[in-house]
């Protein structure tokens, strides 16, 4: 018997992981510059530990209300809350 492993490679994850936390939204109709906002602090969370994860929320929601509008603003605050909040519990990992 073989056995497959697959594994997603980042770029992979990240719809996969947005969509999770995008309740009552299709991440096919979020704004692109909402996505790349939330894909880039996403990453930031992940993988750079030397920010702190309010500073990279915080700065996200500063780039949605520059480039996109407070409803985006409002919406990757709740969405990246939810996301470190479940981390935090041991459930974002997936």
């Amino acid at each position: 018997a073989t056995t497959e492993i697959y594994t997603l490679s980042l770029h992979d994850a990240l719809p996969i992981l947005i969509q999770k936390y995008s309740i009552k939204w299709n991440i096919n109709r979020l704004p692109k510059v909402t996505l790349a906002i939330l894909r880039l602090a996403i990453c930031e969370i992940d993988g750079m530990e030397d920010i702190p994860v309010s500073v990279t929320i915080n700065e996200a929601v500063e780039l949605a209300k520059k480039f996109a509008s407070e409803d985006d603003a409002s919406f990757i605050n709740g969405l990246l809350g939810a996301y470190v909040h479940s981390k935090e519990q041991g459930e974002g990992e997936e």
